[in-house]
């Protein structure tokens, strides 16, 4: 980010618009002290009364979704899949961790007790397109 007449520009203003576009490599900024490399977790023992940052909720959250808790598990509810969706996209209570890299393992131990039948629950890979491994009632 520049700032170009008092007003912030991200990205390069290729065409001279004031208009900033994205950049895939940018120099690190000099900011005056060397600081080491962090990431995000990647792992979670669910053991903290709050998700960690590498979560993220595919819509804004609702406090009927979930039950953390401290001791070793976070529990989500099953709920209805809105009545107009037409697949997973519109789908908002999908708990989501972005991928720590282009290659990596995934590990998970879910229990599921449907109530229901179509009750679902699983793993998914979403990106441009998603699959995924579900248990269905």
């Amino acid at each position: 980010m520049k700032r170009v007449n008092n007003w912030p520009v991200i990205g390069v203003d290729k065409d001279g618009d004031g208009i900033g576009e994205p950049v895939l490599i940018h120099k690190k900024p000099n900011v005056g002290k060397k600081y080491p490399t962090v990431t995000p977790n990647d792992s979670d023992e669910f053991n903290s009364p709050k998700l960690g940052l590498q979560w993220q909720w595919h819509a804004n959250p609702k406090v009927y979704w979930e039950f953390p808790s401290t001791m070793g598990f976070f529990s989500m509810f099953c709920q209805p899949m809105p009545e107009d969706a037409i697949n997973l996209y519109e789908v908002p209570n999908l708990l989501l961790q972005k991928f720590p890299a282009e290659e990596f393992t995934a590990t998970t131990k879910m229990t599921f007790h449907a109530r229901f039948d179509e009750e679902q629950t699983g793993l998914l890979v979403m990106g441009l397109d998603y699959s995924y491994v579900r248990v269905k009632q």
